[in-house]
């Protein structure tokens, strides 16, 4: 098996935690374990979603939906970015610092460009995953439990 984060080695990642780790990533499918191809099929949206967050996982970061795309009325494309895709956190209440229950928390926005998609292909009779940007503006995260 090869080595999961070797390069991105971490102190808060201990020996122990490592090899959770490892048990997690040998207990995925192997075919998960391998990164994305060009057009590679899929049954579904929901299990790209699967294999691709199941891919993320592997290399440290993680998957969220960012938007379901209609054409008329039929479900035909669904784009996943990083999760450390935004540059702010959003703030569609546009509640007041002062007003928020949570003061000052945390948010893993980075700007980070990072984007799949899986978009239906008649011509293949099912669904195909696409990329758009394979490249992260951040480095992995040595414990991807924490996502």
């Amino acid at each position: 098996m090869e080595p999961t984060f070797a390069s991105v080695a971490s102190m808060t990642v201990t020996l122990a935690l490592q090899a959770q780790i490892d048990v997690a990533i040998a207990a995925l499918p192997a075919a998960h374990r391998a990164a994305p191809i060009e057009l590679e099929q899929a049954e579904s949206t929901k299990a790209a979603f699967i294999r691709l967050q199941d891919w993320a996982f592997t290399k440290g970061f993680a998957l969220v939906i960012e938007s379901n795309k209609y054409k008329a009325g039929v479900l035909n494309r669904v784009i996943f970015r990083c999760s450390h895709h935004l540059n702010k956190a959003c703030n569609t209440r546009k509640t007041k610092e002062e007003d928020r229950q949570r003061v000052k928390t945390k948010t893993q926005a980075k700007g980070c460009r990072f984007s799949l998609y899986v978009s239906y292909w008649k011509r293949l009779y099912s669904w195909a995953i696409r990329s758009t940007h394979l490249e992260h503006n951040h480095a992995p995260n040595p414990d991807p439990f924490q996502y």
